[in-house]
């Protein structure tokens, strides 16, 4: 029972850690992506310089929610770690 909890960290920790790493990888083409849907959704005619801070704001977005993902992850995986060792003694 204990072994399967563990493993059930592990899965959420991997799943976790792999999501973050994705979205800070990706984070550029994501912002990017989300930008131009709302440059269409203001009609496709704005200020260079709002789309670009609307640009840089979503990328920043996608890069903070990444790395609180992956820490998330990463700080699972290291508690299934310290079940494990905790239950073998």
């Amino acid at each position: 029972m204990k072994r399967e909890k563990t493993n059930r960290l592990y899965t959420v920790g991997a799943c976790l850690g792999i999501t973050g790493i994705l979205l800070i990888v990706f984070s550029i083409d994501l912002g990017t992506a989300f930008a131009e849907s709302w440059l269409i959704a203001q009609g496709g005619s704005v200020e260079t310089s709002a789309f670009d801070r609307r640009e840089q704001s979503y990328t920043t977005n996608f890069l903070v929610m990444g790395s609180i993902l992956f820490g998330l992850g990463l700080a699972t995986i290291i508690l299934g770690l310290y079940k494990m060792l905790d239950h073998e003694e």
